[in-house]
């Protein structure tokens, strides 16, 4: 189609003039100004309702997914704190296994040079027993053996012998009664070392399950964690001691009772007993600011600056038998039961 050379070309349709065409007769300066007065209506685009809203839900998902980064890293921290204290915890009881043998070994050794000395000696006077019930009289015969020279020699030999023989004798009853008495008194050693040992099995092994119990509390979210181990009054200590307070109470009353012991603090956490009452109840007063219930004015039992209650600083290298012992006297005048 051919165009008309009479029309000016200002007055062609400008939409079908390339934009290059169009800004071809511009100066620099007109273009970018055209350009910054484009800019308000993108702005506004960008501030509509439908815009911030999406904002907003990016926003909100970054936070969340930020939230859930920051969890997962608490988590795995936690998990790596406790696989050191278990393997602080393997490494500190190999050790202890490694200096017992050590010094198992050192002791059976001492033994040993002990029983080869003693044996040497007993062998030494045996042999010097034996002489002297040799007689020993003044004459020789022809073969270099002793003969008496007389009757009086004879007779003086007779009672010498005799008096030897008889020490002899008191001698061998004297250290059999010594032999019994060391044998006896090294057996009530080692049933004393074995006992401490065992109690010490039984102290080390309920530590152990104490730990895992409260890691799992913790965990579950249901005792708030320490946060200064040297403030007395700081909720996760008040907490914990609470719970071991309430452990200390349940177990004195089954001792009074004749009932058996429960060392797992998740079944006095979350157990009940016989006839259906939890073990564990939260105190009446909390912390503000915190979930989890801990030891106020209000809960029931001793006042807390008693030194007579549980304090996890204080008592925690108390042996648990002393511990419960005492919880049971106590149960026992509160009850009015009379122990045997």
């Amino acid at each position: 189609m051919a165009t008309d050379p009479t029309k000016p070309l200002e007055e062609k349709d400008d939409k079908n003039i390339p934009q290059v065409l169009k800004d071809r007769n511009k100066t620099f300066s007109q273009i970018i100004a055209e350009q910054q007065s484009a800019k308000p209506q993108n702005s506004e685009a960008a501030t509509s309702p439908d815009a911030q809203e999406d904002q907003g839900k990016s926003k909100d998902d970054q936070s969340d997914i930020q939230k859930e980064e920051e969890e997962k890293q608490a988590k795995i921290r936690e998990e790596e704190e406790l696989a050191k204290k278990a393997k602080e915890e393997e490494k500190k009881q190999a050790a202890e296994i490694a200096a017992q043998t050590a010094a198992e070994v050192l002791k059976k050794q001492e033994d040993e040079k002990k029983a080869e000395a003693a044996r040497i000696k007993a062998e030494e006077e045996e042999k010097a027993r034996q002489e002297a019930l040799k007689p020993r009289f003044s004459g020789v015969d022809k073969d270099g053996k002793p003969l008496p020279t007389n009757y009086d020699e004879i007779a003086e030999e007779g009672a010498r012998i005799g008096e030897e023989r008889a020490l002899a004798k008191m001698r061998a009853e004297l250290a059999e009664k010594e032999r019994i008495a060391q044998e006896k008194q090294q057996q009530e050693q080692q049933a004393k070392q074995q006992q401490e040992q065992n109690a010490q099995a039984f102290r080390d092994q309920l530590k152990r399950d104490l730990d895992a119990d409260e890691a799992a509390i913790y965990a579950a979210g249901d005792l708030p964690k320490i946060k200064d181990p040297n403030n007395e009054k700081d909720p996760g200590i008040l907490a914990k001691n609470y719970l071991y307070q309430v452990a200390q109470q349940v177990n004195a009353k089954r001792i009074a009772e004749k009932k058996p012991l429960i060392r797992s603090l998740q079944v006095i956490r979350y157990g009940r007993d016989e006839n259906g009452k939890p073990y564990y109840t939260p105190p009446k007063t909390e912390v503000p600011g915190h979930d989890a219930p801990v030891l106020g004015s209000e809960s029931p039992g001793i006042p807390e600056s008693d030194k007579s209650r549980y304090d996890v600083s204080r008592d925690r290298k108390m042996s648990i038998s002393q511990i419960l012992a005492d919880e049971a006297r106590k149960a026992s005048r509160r009850l009015g039961i009379r122990g045997n």
